[in-house]
């Protein structure tokens, strides 16, 4: 037999060989389990949801917090431009985490106009997060360099590479590894509605599930490599036209508790979620306030009824305000705004804000009034400084309460800096003191005009 003769016997064998290989591959991928190749089986749910959808104008972004919390479709129904929407929240999605994935996957399969980036102190927390990373990277849909873009080449047309994960461990196929892998799925496509969003709604409070909550929270501090991945992420998305806007999001007492500082850690979050929004220039909407315990089904979750209130709050805040939306600290006094020309036409336009919209304005007023009559008790030293959790504005209040309350065992203050989020952010007590030798506090809170100062 010539050389030719063998060279063209030994391609025809292997394109022999690779065929059946490939239609065994083939038979066993419809038959057998699903091979994962994404970062948990949710995740590569959404992708097909998302390769299958329209695109989306607004997305929401976040853990697994946003996933139950912001309902699509509720916001479609509400949202006065009826802009679609889609949950691209993931368990476990931390900034670091949602910087590859809303940039690599999901605005180049929804496009979106808008990115909704619900946050909260797990965001933010030194002790969580690293892990999911190297899982989302290790994936074999994610994996970064030559080799891997050359994986998901091929296995785009070839289910011989798409499944040979089980086809090298034949157990896979099989038994209890078999039904582990459906069942990881099966349970996933249980709790994922149509648009993304989670529906897991069975009550949860164990000491197991606790005792997760608890640990991703120890030895809180702020990582500054999630405030980094914001940041990026926050420029690349205004670069393609897409605005950004972030959420802090609620939380029950019961998950305030399981912070190895309580409501100082939880408070320390929130200011830096204010800070990201002041010197990144992105708007930072407030929906922790109007929820109860009652309102979660465990220590994270909201119950269905609560994820719906807070979609529509969300929804109400969005479309009360117009775009880009003002910050508290930018709304102007009533000295300021400029009286009615005498040229102006005598037709009076009046905007009427949502009844929820209005009601949260109110209690929110009402919450400031007790807040600063409970800060100036505790400057005078004419208050015990203990109060009960329903008496605070929010977690940043209460930390700066309870300071006062140790340094009043202590002498005190001598300088006291008060005013919004840019005072919070802005003035250094302990810079202030080495400069000038006076002990300061700074009682400064995020959202606070001038008048109720």
């Amino acid at each position: 037999m010539s050389r030719w003769r063998r060279v063209v016997g030994f391609a025809a064998g292997l394109v022999l060989v690779i065929a059946v290989g490939e239609a065994s591959a083939r038979f066993a991928e419809a038959f057998g389990p699903p091979v994962l190749r994404w970062y948990d089986a949710s995740t590569q749910l959404k992708v097909d949801q998302m390769e299958k959808a329209d695109g989306a104008r607004v997305v929401f972004a976040g853990t697994s917090m946003v996933w139950q919390g912001m309902v699509p479709a509720e916001f479609t129904a509400l949202d006065p431009q009826g802009r679609t929407a889609y949950n691209a929240a993931l368990a476990g999605g931390i900034p670091a985490v949602m910087e590859p994935w809303l940039l690599e996957e999901v605005v180049p399969r929804l496009n979106p106009d808008l990115v909704v980036w619900g946050l909260s102190s797990m965001d933010f927390s030194a002790s969580y997060g690293e892990a999911n990373l190297e899982r989302y990277r290790d994936a074999l849909a994610t994996r970064t360099g030559t080799l891997a873009a050359m994986e998901r080449a091929t296995a785009r047309v070839s289910a011989l590479v798409r499944y040979r994960s089980v086809l090298r461990h034949p157990v896979a196929m099989f038994g209890s590894d078999k039904e582990a892998v459906e069942s990881d799925f099966d349970a996933a496509a249980a709790v994922l509605g149509d648009d993304g969003e989670r529906m897991d709604f069975e009550v949860e409070l164990g000491e197991r599930r606790a005792g997760q909550i608890e640990a991703r929270l120890a030895a809180y501090r702020i990582d500054e490599s999630d405030i980094e991945a914001i940041y990026r992420t926050a420029e690349a998305l205004r670069q393609r036209g897409i605005e950004v806007i972030l959420v802090e999001m609620p939380v029950p007492s019961r998950y305030v508790a399981l912070h190895p500082n309580g409501a100082a850690d939880v408070a320390a979050a929130h200011e830096t979620i204010n800070a990201i929004g002041d010197i990144f220039d992105l708007e930072v909407v407030d929906l922790r306030y109007g929820f109860t315990d009652d309102d979660f089904v465990d220590f994270t979750h909201l119950t269905e009824t609560g994820a719906a209130r807070l979609t529509a709050s969300l929804t109400a805040t969005l479309s009360a305000v117009p775009s880009p939306l003002p910050r508290p600290s930018e709304a102007p006094l009533e000295d300021d705004v400029a009286p009615p020309s005498s040229t102006s036409s005598s037709t009076t336009t009046t905007t009427t804000l949502p009844d929820a919209v209005l009601t949260d304005f109110i209690a929110t007023a009402n919450r400031t009034i007790r807040v600063f009559d409970g800060l100036y008790l505790n400057l005078l030293g004419g208050d015990d400084g203990r109060r009960s959790a329903a008496y605070w504005t929010s977690a940043q209040h209460a930390g700066k309460h309870e300071s006062l309350f140790r340094a009043a065992e202590s002498g005190g203050f001598e300088v006291v800096m008060m005013g919004s989020s840019l005072a919070v952010n802005g003035f250094d007590p302990s810079l202030f003191a080495e400069l000038d030798g006076r002990k300061a506090f700074n009682a400064g809170l995020a959202g606070l005009s001038a008048e109720q100062m």
